[in-house]
């Protein structure tokens, strides 16, 4: 997968304890970690969080497995999901 670059649009599929979100990468930092800052319209009650570039899925697969992925990366699942369903 192509490493996140700051300005990057991600999905966070969450788990049980966080919710699905949409954010940026703010920043890289020298241990690797990408940093997230989650969309503030999405009433997610937390700020920044840090990222092990291990976390990030270059393809959605609609569960806990590929928790962070590019945002177009989610949309293109999604997008499947639809025709899917509308068949």
């Amino acid at each position: 997968m192509d490493k996140l670059k700051v300005g990057d649009r991600v999905y966070n599929h969450g788990d049980q304890a966080n919710m699905s979100h949409f954010g940026t990468v703010t920043a890289i930092h020298s241990s690797g970690q990408y940093e997230i800052t989650p969309d503030r319209d999405e009433a997610y009650p937390i700020g920044s969080y840090h990222v092990s570039p291990a976390m990030v899925s270059p393809e959605f697969k609609g569960h806990s497995g590929t928790r962070i992925v590019k945002a177009e990366a989610y949309h293109t699942w999604r997008d499947q999901r639809m025709l899917e369903v509308y068949r």
